[in-house]
């Protein structure tokens, strides 16, 4: 899958996906990561997303470098532009952009990430699924919830997991709705609990609240 890199001055060269002279993030930030994961349960979707969306074009000016990671075009890419403008009055920036987020993107993106400075601000835009899963790797990552913003330019597409095949799906739906688990074939249902760690909206058998 084709994707494409572009940068500030005083950013770091990628060539590829490969990512150079960059330090990674702190061992302590890993460690904090790490046991955020450990504590974690289920929450809302009002809680978790609403929270750290990007209510306007403009980023953190506290960072200290900025890594922009947009997935799609139109929409996501004239936010993206803006961040990038803004971002630039602030320091170095680094803008990835992609088709959606895949196994073959999830590299590059990994790469970037793991080559982030402490201080840095992470920017995700587009689609639902592509942005919930970007910023639970982004987490999983050592990143802390205060460098992430999320900017959602189309929700109706969402990450599921399947509680019965233990599957991560792109379905189009809501909570409440009845879709159909492509990993499984299995109708579930999509609850409103949203998990951090994996980025995803639970799903179970939709038959389940009518079985004896």
């Amino acid at each position: 899958m084709a994707y494409e890199t572009r940068q500030s001055s005083g950013g770091t060269a990628v060539r590829h996906g490969g990512i150079q002279r960059h330090r990674s993030i702190s061992k302590r930030s890993r460690t904090l990561a790490s046991r955020r994961r450990l504590a974690v349960g289920v929450v809302t979707l009002d809680r978790n997303i609403s929270s750290f969306e990007l209510s306007d074009n403009t980023v953190d000016p506290s960072g200290s470098s900025y890594l922009l990671i947009s997935f799609g075009q139109n929409e996501s890419e004239t936010h993206a532009r803006a961040l990038l403008a803004d971002a630039m009055n602030h320091g170095p920036v680094q803008w990835l952009t992609f088709a959606s987020f895949s196994p073959v993107s999830r590299r590059p993106i990994e790469g970037a990430i793991r080559s982030c400075r402490n201080g840095v601000r992470i920017a995700i835009i587009g689609n639902q699924f592509d942005v919930l899963q970007c910023a639970a790797l982004a987490r999983s990552l050592g990143a802390l919830e205060n460098e992430i913003r999320k900017l959602i330019t189309q929700s109706s597409d969402l990450p599921i997991y399947c509680a019965h095949c233990r599957q991560t799906s792109r379905v189009v739906g809501t909570p409440g709705s009845v879709v159909v688990c492509s990993a499984c074939a299995r109708s579930v249902e999509i609850h409103a609990h949203f998990s951090e760690s994996k980025g995803c909206f639970l799903a179970s058998d939709a038959r389940a609240r009518t079985l004896p």
